[in-house]
């Protein structure tokens, strides 16, 4: 729970603490927003604060554990299990937001487009998604960096992640628009990763190795996982993608 709070931490600061990407009418009613792979459930909670508790906020997940406790959220936020490779089919045209968040090591390829078209059925139209991923290569990584990108590639390949190409972003996006999104937005993030960074790169640091710890299975398979992510960076070492795109506003016209 401590770390994947504290990677909602390190995101929230790299998209400077904006929470909502897209033009959204959350004042109207019977407005509806679906977080995916939602784990502690902290964006939802967090974005509840924040906009009017006539929204509707689910969260979903393949497991309850990490749930916070149903006394201490305020009633318009539920969790429950449910998989975004199978959504209720009384979800169909539901949500005005689908917001997913680091499963790129938890989906092979072709579950990525289920997951995708899904989300695109799950959409009212005009609906929005947002996925914010981890990306696997940049043009401005030190050497450490781009032995942590050449890792991630590694993974990906050895699971059928997206494919085989180490940009993630490209190939969400590709992804996007085979299942009908318009709109479609890509955009890049740097962050700086080791003591050279500040505190902002320790942080960054520790999430980063626990996120590759919670991956050693894969990567002890690989014998991928003797990279040290330690001092000696001197650029942005990681870089992360944000796709947003939009369901067709009149799809049967």
């Amino acid at each position: 729970m401590i770390r994947l709070n504290g990677q909602h931490r390190m995101i929230l600061q790299l998209l400077d603490d904006t929470y909502i990407h897209v033009p959204l009418e959350l004042s109207k009613p019977g407005a509806v927003i679906l977080g995916s792979a939602a784990g502690t459930g902290i964006w939802l909670v967090e974005l509840s604060k924040l906009i009017p508790t006539t929204v509707e906020l689910i969260g979903i997940d393949i497991v309850d554990k990490l749930f916070p406790g149903r006394e201490t959220l305020p009633s318009n936020v539920t969790f429950q299990i449910t998989s975004i490779l199978n959504l209720p089919v009384e979800w169909t045209s539901k949500f005005d937001l689908v917001n997913k968040r680091l499963l790129i090591a938890g989906l092979r390829h072709s579950e990525w487009i289920t997951a995708i078209n899904n989300m695109y059925h799950a959409l009212k139209q005009g609906g929005w998604i947002q996925l914010y991923e981890r990306n696997g290569s940049s043009g401005n990584l030190g050497p450490i960096g781009k032995k942590i990108s050449l890792l991630h590639q590694s993974i990906m390949q050895s699971q059928g992640i997206v494919g085989t190409s180490p940009n993630t972003g490209e190939v969400l996006k590709r992804m996007a628009e085979e299942a009908r999104f318009v709109e479609i937005k890509v955009t890049y993030y740097e962050k700086p990763i080791g003591k050279w960074a500040g505190e902002d790169g320790i942080k960054s640091r520790y999430n980063s190795i626990q996120l590759f710890r919670g991956l050693k299975g894969l990567v002890l398979e690989n014998e991928g996982f003797r990279v040290e992510i330690d001092e000696g960076m001197t650029k942005p070492e990681s870089t992360s993608v944000l796709i947003c795109a939009r369901k067709l506003i009149d799809e049967y016209a």
